[in-house]
């Protein structure tokens, strides 16, 4: 799947940000990297377990004053249809990571009114996050770019099989350009949706395989039969 490179001015944040300013936004030229980062390495899930996933601003290199995240279950239709509501992100136990969270660890703080994490309301998650003091924050050092911890729980009734974890039109990533009053740049931003595979537990593989031996077996079709 090819990266996608967007530049949007849509989400909640962005909105208050310009009406605190009372500016408009204009577009930075050069574009920053999304990624996600699986706690298992493998972004692989077995259903009733739960999937945990930084969200990292990959080899930053625009000071941002305030970022949002729209995060959605894509994949095929079919897929989507069959893992809507059994693949949720969770937004209640999802989380800004501040260990190592870009504005914290940049020297900022979370703003307690405009920094937040909710469902979104379309089967996804949304995660908005501002500076308190509205300047930009730079990145402190290697490892302390994340933008969100999500958690992403997977029902015992999900379907085996795949999807994917994409960013929707309402993330964004903004910076401070100065001036008075300040002014904002909505930051272009690139990212690869990533696939993840729901597989079944190694003790219920088993016993597939066992079960199946044993029926070709009966069939005069197994190994040495």
């Amino acid at each position: 799947m090819g990266t996608t490179i967007r530049s949007r001015g849509k989400s909640v944040v962005l909105v208050c940000v310009w009406l605190l300013a009372a500016q408009g936004l204009t577009q930075a030229a050069s574009a920053e990297i999304i990624t996600f980062e699986f706690e298992s390495g493998s972004p692989q899930v077995v259903p009733g377990d739960a999937i945990l996933c930084l969200v990292r601003l990959s080899d930053n290199s625009t000071p941002l004053v305030a970022y949002s995240l729209d995060v959605n279950i894509g994949g095929e239709p079919a897929i989507v249809e069959k893992v809507t509501g059994r693949v949720p992100p969770a937004a209640d136990p999802s989380n800004f990571y501040e260990a190592e969270n870009l504005i914290t660890q940049g020297g900022g703080v979370l703003h307690a009114g405009l920094s937040y994490i909710n469902d979104g309301g379309h089967g996804g998650v949304y995660a908005t996050a501002l500076n308190e003091s509205f300047a930009n924050v730079e990145l402190a050092a290697a490892g302390h770019d994340v933008l969100a911890q999500l958690v992403i729980d997977v029902a015992l009734d999900a379907p085996l099989g795949t999807f994917t974890l994409d960013l929707g039109v309402s993330t964004a990533l903004v910076t401070n350009v100065g001036g008075s009053p300040p002014q904002f740049e909505d930051v272009p931003f690139e990212f690869d949706p990533v696939t993840i595979a729901i597989i079944p537990e190694p003790g219920g593989l088993g016993l597939f395989v066992v079960a199946s031996l044993a029926l070709l077996r009966r069939r005069g079709l197994g190994f040495g039969g």
